[in-house]
């Protein structure tokens, strides 16, 4: 596993967290798509566990063949919790000042976006499919972190393929 912020590669991905009081959801990009892979969730509070927990759950996921090869990570994507009017909240700045730190561990850069509705759009499609809320429930925030992350993939009109300087 390689972290690299200068830029990507082919293989390239973004790492997406959801990061809450207790635990956070971290999925991975898709490379060569504007999809997302949920890898799992951190059950840690400072940014130094947060990060070691992410660089477990990756190299976890290389070993079971759900992540190929070397692979490079040079951004992470963060949802921010912003209050009802689009600005930052007490929660919002929190997860800002988590995830800055979390991208020096990591030596990341770190982009935002807006995550007010994700965890209730996760909770309603789990409903919509029959999934009950306690099976739901156990990996909602690494559904939510790669529904983040894909809402970032789309909304900067990333293939997986021309990811360059971000």
């Amino acid at each position: 596993m390689v972290y690299n912020r200068t830029g990507f590669m082919n293989k390239s991905r973004i790492i997406g967290l959801d990061i809450g009081e207790a635990r956070t959801g971290v999925a991975v990009s898709i490379p060569g798509t504007s999809f997302a892979a949920p890898l799992g969730t951190a059950v840690a509070r400072t940014a130094p566990e947060i990060a070691a927990e992410i660089k477990r759950l990756v190299d976890f996921a290389m070993k079971e063949g759900r992540i190929e090869g070397e692979t490079v990570f040079a951004l992470i994507v963060a949802g921010l919790p912003l209050a009802q009017g689009g600005e930052d909240s007490p929660a919002s700045l929190k997860v800002r000042k988590i995830a800055e730190e979390v991208g020096r561990e990591l030596s990341l850069a770190v982009r935002f976006v807006d995550e007010r509705y994700t965890t209730r759009k996760m909770q309603s499609a789990d409903r919509e499919s029959g999934r009950s809320a306690k099976k739901g429930k156990e990996n909602i925030d690494a559904r939510a972190a790669a529904e983040i992350l894909e809402s970032y993939l789309s909304a900067s009109g990333f293939s997986g393929r021309e990811i360059e300087n971000v």
